[in-house]
C-alpha cells in the first residue's frame, strides 16, 4: 500500500468515527458538531486527489506508457 493510500484509509476511518459521538451516542457539545464537518471537508479533498490520480493514470495509458502500480 502506498503512503497516500494509507492516509486515505485513515481519513475514511476517522470520518466514520467522527459520526459516532454526535449522531449515534447522542453526545452534545460544539466539538462533536464541528468534527463531522471537518471530516467532510477532508473527504472532499481526498475525492479530488483520487480523481486527479485516476485522470493522470488514464493520460499515461493513452500515451502508451506503462501503468504505475
Amino acid at each position: 500500500m502506498k503512503r497516500g493510500e494509507v492516509w486515505e484509509t485513515a481519513a475514511l476511518l476517522g470520518a466514520l468515527a467522527s459520526v459516532w459521538p454526535r449522531y449515534i451516542l447522542g453526545w452534545q457539545g460544539t466539538v462533536w458538531r464541528v468534527i463531522p464537518y471537518v471530516m467532510l471537508a477532508v473527504l472532499v479533498l481526498m475525492l479530488v486527489c483520487r480523481l486527479r490520480r485516476v485522470r493522470q493514470e488514464c493520460h499515461q495509458r493513452d500515451r502508451g506508457k506503462p501503468r504505475l502500480l
